[in-house]
Formats: C-alpha cells, sequence, structure tokens
C-alpha cells in the first residue's frame, strides 16, 4: 500500500517541511510497521499550463491557455467528454518545451502509470497560475508492507497514519471535527423510514454480516471531472482517475480508512436499500462488466427489485455513477469481515474496499466517512446540496474500558515506566487514560478508540504492546537476567567417587561399560553371541 506523507501532515497541525524524512521512516519501522520504499516526488511547475478546450475539428483541439494569453493545437485527447465542450472550469493539463506543446503525461507528476492525464475541474479565476498553489511541488510515499498492518484496520488510510506519526514526533492531530461536515445523524436499530431529508426506506436483514449501514442523500450535484488536487493525489497512490464523484469516494477511503459508495439516485428503484443475502441463482453485473451468478452465501445491497452490489467488495452497473449523475444516495457500512474475505475468494474479486473489511473496521467510521465525503465535495467542486441529516441503521459496537495496574506493566516488561510516559503514550494514540490509587496499586483506566476496539484491541496484553512499541525494544537492557541458584547437596556423588576409585585402584578392578545397541551382523562376523549380554 503506498501513503503519501503530504497527506499525511493535513491530519497534522505541523509542516513536513521541518522534519526529518529519513529519521521518521526509521523510527516509523521500530515503532509501528515496516516500511518497504521511499520514493520523493519533486515536481517543477514551470513547463506546465492548464489548457482550457475552445473547439474540436478534424482530430484535433484547440486549446485556450489564459496563462500566456494563446491558443494550442494538439490531437485529440481519447479521454475527453464533448459534453464538458465550452466548460470553463473544465482543463487539460499541458507541457510546454522547446520541441513544442504537448499533452501532460502523469510521469510528468511523480505517477506510475503512463499516458496523458484526463482532464481536471480547475475554477476559471485560478487557471492563470493560482493552480500551483494549491498543489504539492514536492512529496514522499511510502510504501507499506501490507502484512505488518493486517491487525490494524485503522492504518489503511491516512488519517490512522497520521496518528502514529504524530505520536512519534510528539505533534498534535487536526480535531476531527475540522475536517468533517456537521451533519445530525438519526440512528435506528432495524430500519429507517424515509422522510423529507433521506426519501429511501433503509434496512438490514442480515445483521450479523452488516453491523451499521449509514447514508445521505445528496442532490443537484455537478460530476466534473476530478478536481485537480484531488486527482493529483489518488494517481500518486496508483489509483486511476474516473470522474469527481467516483474519485472522490476512492479519496475518502485512502483518508480515512473506510470504503464508500456513491449511487445514482434516480436508478434506485421503489425508493427502498436493504442489505440481504443474495437469493440462489440471482445475478449481478459489476461495474467492470464482470457477471457473477449468487449463492445464498453472498451479501447484497439490493433496491425494491434486484442486487445494487457485492455487499464491501464492488459496486454494480445499474446503479453506478455516470456523466449525467446529478443526485447520489452516499452510503458507508460496516461488514463482518470473514463473510467479505469468503465471498471475495469464492468470486476471485478482490478490491481495495474487500481489503479494508477483512481487517474487521469499527462501525462507528461510517458516519465519520460521509461526514468527510460531504466536507470534501463541497470544498472541491461537487457543489452539492446535501439533506442535512445522515440515516442510520444498525448496531454499535459499544465502549470498551481495561483496567491495567502498573505492577502488571513493569514486572511483564521487566524495566521501569514513568506513569507519566505511560499516560502520555496511550493518550497521543487517542486512548483516554485515567489513574486511580486501589488496594494493588496504581490502577490505569484505558477507553479504548472505537478504531483500536473493533479487533486490534482487547485485553490488558495488547496495552502493554503498545506501551513498549513506543519505549523502543533497542532501549531495553542486553544484560542476561540474573537467576538464584542454591548449592546442592553432593555428598552421595562424592561417597560413590569414593567407591569407584577403591575398586579399581585398591581392589585391582576394571570397569566395563557396555553399549547399549550392538550390529548383530558384525558380533555374528567375529562370532560373539548375539540377543543377549
Amino acid at each position: 500500500m503506498k501513503i503519501s506523507l503530504a497527506w499525511i501532515f493535513d491530519h497534522i497541525d505541523a509542516s513536513l517541511k521541518n522534519h526529518d524524512v529519513e529519521k521518521l521512516v526509521g523510527e516509523f519501522n521500530r515503532k509501528t510497521a515496516e516500511i518497504d520504499g521511499v520514493h520523493r516526488v519533486l515536481v517543477d511547475f514551470k513547463p506546465f499550463f492548464l489548457g482550457r478546450v475552445k473547439s474540436i475539428a478534424d482530430n484535433k483541439m484547440m486549446l485556450e491557455v489564459d496563462e500566456l494569453k494563446v491558443e494550442v493545437s494538439l490531437p485529440s485527447h481519447e479521454l475527453w467528454l464533448e459534453k464538458f465542450t465550452g466548460d470553463r472550469d473544465v482543463v487539460f493539463m499541458l507541457r510546454r518545451s522547446r520541441e513544442g506543446w504537448a499533452w501532460a503525461c502523469h510521469r510528468d507528476f511523480g505517477c506510475d502509470k503512463d499516458g496523458p492525464l484526463p482532464a481536471f475541474y480547475v475554477l476559471e479565476k485560478d487557471q492563470a497560475g493560482e493552480w500551483r498553489n494549491g498543489l504539492e511541488s514536492e512529496d514522499v510515499i511510502l510504501e507499506v508492507d501490507n502484512k505488518s498492518i493486517t491487525h490494524r484496520p485503522d492504518m489503511w488510510g491516512h488519517r490512522g497514519f497520521a496518528r502514529e506519526v504524530a505520536a512519534i514526533l510528539g505533534l498534535k492531530m487536526l480535531a476531527e471535527d475540522d475536517l468533517l461536515e456537521d451533519l445530525d445523524a438519526v440512528f435506528e436499530e432495524k430500519r429507517f423510514e424515509p422522510n423529507s431529508d433521506v426519501p429511501f426506506k433503509i434496512s438490514i436483514e442480515s445483521p450479523a454480516r452488516c453491523k451499521k449501514f449509514t447514508g445521505t442523500f445528496l442532490t443537484s450535484i455537478k460530476n466534473r471531472p476530478s478536481n485537480l488536487f484531488v486527482a493529483m493525489r489518488i494517481l500518486r497512490l496508483g489509483s486511476r482517475v474516473i470522474d469527481g464523484i467516483v474519485d472522490m469516494t476512492n479519496y475518502v477511503m485512502a483518508d480515512w480508512s473506510q470504503p464508500v459508495h456513491a449511487y445514482d439516485a434516480k436508478l434506485l428503484k421503489g425508493n427502498e436499500i436493504v442489505v440481504r443475502e443474495a437469493k440462489s441463482g440471482e445475478k449481478v453485473t459489476l461495474l467492470d462488466g464482470t457477471k457473477l451468478e449468487l449463492t445464498k452465501e453472498d451479501l447484497v445491497i439490493a433496491d425494491a427489485e434486484a442486487p445494487l452490489c457485492l455487499a464491501g467488495i464492488k459496486g454494480g452497473a445499474n446503479s453506478g455513477i455516470s456523466s449525467s449523475t446529478t443526485s447520489i444516495l452516499f452510503e458507508a457500512a460496516t461488514f463482518d469481515a470473514a463473510s467479505v474475505r469468503r465471498t471475495a475468494a469464492r468470486h476471485g474479486v478482490r478490491t481495495d474496499s474487500s481489503a479494508r473489511f477483512e481487517k474487521t473496521l469499527s462501525t462507528e467510521q461510517p458516519v465519520e466517512a460521509v461526514r468527510r465525503f460531504v466536507k470534501l465535495a463541497t470544498a472541491y467542486g461537487l457543489a452539492p446540496v446535501v439533506s442535512g441529516q445522515i440515516a442510520c441503521v444498525g448496531v454499535s459496537q459499544g465502549e470498551k474500558t481495561i483496567g491495567v495496574t502498573h505492577e502488571f506493566l513493569t514486572t511483564r516488561s521487566g524495566i521501569h515506566l514513568d506513569t507519566s510516559f505511560v499516560s502520555s503514550s496511550l493518550e497521543a494514540l487517542g486512548f483516554e487514560v485515567s489513574q486511580v490509587d486501589t488496594e494493588h496499586g496504581m490502577m490505569y483506566e484505558i477507553k479504548v478508540p472505537h478504531f483500536r476496539a473493533s479487533k486490534d484491541v482487547s485485553i490488558k496484553e495488547d496495552i502493554l504492546e503498545e506501551i513498549i512499541r513506543f519505549y523502543g525494544f533497542a532501549e531495553f537492557p542486553t544484560a542476561i537476567p540474573p537467576v538464584a541458584k542454591q548449592p546442592e547437596n553432593i555428598g552421595i556423588i562424592m561417597k560413590e567417587r569414593t567407591v569407584r576409585n577403591f575398586l579399581a585402584h585398591g581392589a585391582q578392578m576394571m570397569e566395563v561399560k557396555n553399549y547399549a545397541y550392538y550390529d548383530e551382523d558384525f558380533m555374528s562376523e567375529v562370532g560373539l553371541p548375539t540377543g543377549g549380554s
């Protein structure tokens, strides 16, 4: 998995430029997870300009470059959509060199993919050069070993990585309230009835396999090409750019560790959403065109007539987003990890979404992800009209509190630990800690944050692990532990030795030691008896 350090610092109240990347990577390797590779991205924006399509004729595109007040003619771009001709906020990235003008390519901006960049959404007022101020000319892409974070569902996104980085560097995280849209959530255990804000009936028929389903209704949304800033970030992670809505769902997943999905609202039948087991023989066509025949072992999200997607894995083509989409039902949910894994394996469909659900995500994340999407969609040009309400169906995982004595931590670790170090280390990772004096000594009452309580932290040994990794395994003394030994009574051994000496020297006897096993073939050859002593 790829992680952007510049993106990580969106969640931290500090600047990446003030910190040593090599030192940070070393500390991260020692305290959190294994980083397989570090790739620096340096982009000089001077040769790049934004061009707005003016006309198309004879496989040629005429583009206006406001910054230089010139017009440029280039071969038609394969990714252009006719409907955006004349849209003054939709542009292409162009590269100027001594040889002339050309389409800018993915690799020009530190991306792994080949080919020209797609169209982007950039406000007309920013096209004359202001767009450069919003992009990172420097970034560091970390390649993380997925196996080293398979037990950490919170670390399958930049927010979780930022929490670890902030704890390592002693920095302050930005508050969630600053990053999430302020939307009211209505909670129902089994069924949400439609209202003026969310005009869909939402129900869960398989609560064991879908713990939480949340959704909100967005109208008047403008599905333009992706915002330039959003597109560049997801391209550097190796994802492809599709359109403004779909790219924003992928951005939220990479940002908050929570897969999300958008349905074209006008394609939903009966204004109903139900999470249920598939019917045997039921069919669904996925977004990539893959056709599947389902069994009762599969979980689907369906409308009143048919499945809309393979739950937790991939969306369906019959409700997919298109360039004509103007209203969406935006969804985030929590699915059973084992169920998602079995379905993905059975149909041979593995996705970034299924990889995250297989890690057992928190039931509190879906609401946060919906609020994050609305915040970003509003900021980056999708211009949605928000209903103002989030429909939530299902149950929460509940709070988890663990009591740990200071004696347990020091005895098990074998080292001296300051109480202030224990509390500050845990609090930096999102735990709430209070110290209580008991008859057994000082005890920590530790409230586990929801993003660690779904799977990762459940017993006091897990708390010990958090303390020890931040203390540093390299800091443990290398001395051999002392072992108290009592002297043995060797009187019998000395008496046996005295007898042996007398028999050997005083009585002129010889000691004979027989072998436990003999080669009977050899014994026969030399004429000695076998089968007895």
